[in-house]
């Protein structure tokens, strides 16, 4: 019996030697696109459009995408809910510091939901009133400003896991409810309209 026990003692030392150890550490998003990703330009607002167009036909269109926003772009309302709303991002959209503005009045939010694993970073989000609708991906170093709403919210929900980090805001709150994560934001002030 003891030299079953010293067989099974060292076959289990020998797999528990050949197997690999398993880091289960988070891994960062980073704000370059991976070599599996599209990398899809958005240089106008003509190319919003399309975009939008594309999610419309195909809900998870976004999914392994590297959105690059390569110029500041303005949307015109009205027509501007109805073409250009993105209702969906399961991938990355990187403003890479550019400005989109809404030109009009804006009804609903410009991108309804962000998936877990969607990520929109380096953006500037100008006079709309609601950018986001849904997040369960993450929202970082962005910019929300609103000089015609100052008591504005910018995301409607972070749902959990929605991260929020190093964002600014102008406005009462980055998000009007969260379950999620929101670190390091600070709100703007903005200059008074009148005097």
């Amino acid at each position: 019996m003891k030299t079953n026990f010293k067989k099974l003692f060292v076959f289990i030392l020998t797999c528990i030697s050949v197997v690999p150890s398993v880091n289960f550490k988070a891994a960062a998003i980073p704000a370059e696109s991976d070599e599996s990703s599209e990398i899809v330009n958005i240089n106008s607002a003509q190319d919003w459009i399309d975009i939008s167009n594309r999610i419309e036909q195909n809900m998870r269109y976004t999914e392994g995408k590297y959105f690059s926003l390569n110029n500041d772009i303005v949307l015109d309302a009205p027509d501007v809910q109805h073409h250009t709303e993105w209702s969906d991002l399961y991938g990355t959209l990187n403003g890479n510091n550019h400005t989109i503005t809404v030109n009009g009045r804006w009804m609903g939010c410009l991108i309804t939901s962000i998936y877990q694993g969607g990520r929109i970073t380096n953006v500037k989000f100008s006079n709309f009133s609601d950018v986001i609708g849904h997040n369960w991906g993450q929202i970082d170093n962005c910019e929300f400003t609103n000089p015609n709403a100052p008591n504005n919210t910018f995301v409607c929900e972070n749902k959990n896991p929605g991260i929020i980090l190093n964002c600014r805001y102008s406005g009462n709150a980055i998000a009007l409810r969260n379950k999620g994560t929101i670190t390091n934001c600070q709100m703007i002030q903005q200059n008074p309209q009148h005097n």
